[in-house]
């Protein structure tokens, strides 16, 4: 089975958002800058 290497998550607050999961499920949270998006 191919593993999830990418998603993304949609938060009001996104900062509280990555440390939910960084605390809960101990994921890396990498913020990707996307020029003229």
């Amino acid at each position: 089975m191919n593993r999830i290497i990418h998603f993304e998550i949609h938060a009001g607050n996104p900062e509280r958002a990555a440390k939910f999961y960084r605390d809960v499920f101990g994921w890396e949270i990498h913020e990707w800058v996307m020029p003229g998006v």
